[in-house]
């Protein structure tokens, strides 16, 4: 899905459609531990997978009253983009791995999987907030084909908390365009100024290099990611930072 080779334009392909949704969470119960409590977390939504003795973690999560006292310990805000085609389908894979930033996030890119069907992590696995991204066969709202999917997963109890989510029933207050805000908030999709990026490395280094600014910045957008650079040179690259035009997350 990825390789070496860096995404060099400024703007994102076009999307045809964007749904944002949630796309699953983890309902953990609270007091005694009891089987049957289990079995009406797990009728919340799709695919229950029993995670711990108390906990579940379940798919399209419903909003709904639940007789059982209950905490939210998961929940992942999710944007399904869909493209006219594979081509440009695979453009936005290469864009948004190159532009995507997790605000906040300290470390660099990772990623899991076969070379052929990888999972990109902005974080760890299991950080407080991560940004995942992965292409899907199709968009599991519209069923539509070439889709881009685009997660952000909320990890503990407390963070859930600051979304305003306490119980399953609360679900209902996210709406769209809430889980669209939500999404900008945490995810910036920026490159760098050639120039800028080239002469901040040179003054902050120290560099006595024959070649110009801008051969200099180019150079390290072909080695890196935006969020690996962010990351790994710090100071140098603060300020030569430049919005990529047509962000998809402002399509809602």
């Amino acid at each position: 899905m990825y390789n070496k080779k860096r995404y060099n334009a400024t703007t994102f392909p076009r999307v045809e459609n964007a749904v944002f949704y949630i796309d699953s969470a983890t309902i953990t119960a609270k007091g005694r531990q009891d089987p049957q409590n289990l079995d009406i977390i797990a009728a919340c939504g799709k695919r229950p997978i029993q995670i711990s003795r108390k906990s579940i973690f379940i798919q399209m999560p419903k909003p709904q009253k639940l007789s059982v006292s209950h905490s939210i310990t998961r929940l992942d805000l999710a944007c399904d983009l869909i493209f006219k085609n594979d081509f440009d389908l695979i453009h936005a894979i290469y864009a948004f791995d190159q532009f995507a930033h997790h605000k906040r996030s300290r470390e660099t890119t990772k990623f899991v999987g076969k070379p052929t069907d990888q999972t990109r992590y902005t974080k760890g696995r299991f950080s407080a907030s991560n940004l995942v991204l992965y292409q899907t066969p199709y968009s599991r709202v519209t069923g539509q084909l070439n889709t881009l999917h685009i997660e952000m997963r909320i990890i503990g109890a407390r963070n859930v908390k600051k979304l305003g989510v306490h119980t399953i029933e609360d679900i209902a207050s996210l709406t769209e365009s809430r889980i669209a805000e939500e999404l900008r908030k945490k995810i910036k999709l920026a490159t760098f100024n050639k120039s800028k990026l080239g002469r901040n490395l040179r003054r902050h280094f120290h560099m006595n290099l024959t070649k110009s600014n801008e051969e200099i910045g180019k150079t390290i957008l072909g080695l890196f990611r935006t969020q690996d650079i962010l990351q790994l040179l710090k100071a140098p690259a603060i300020g030569a930072e430049i919005e990529v035009q047509n962000n998809p997350l402002h399509f809602f």
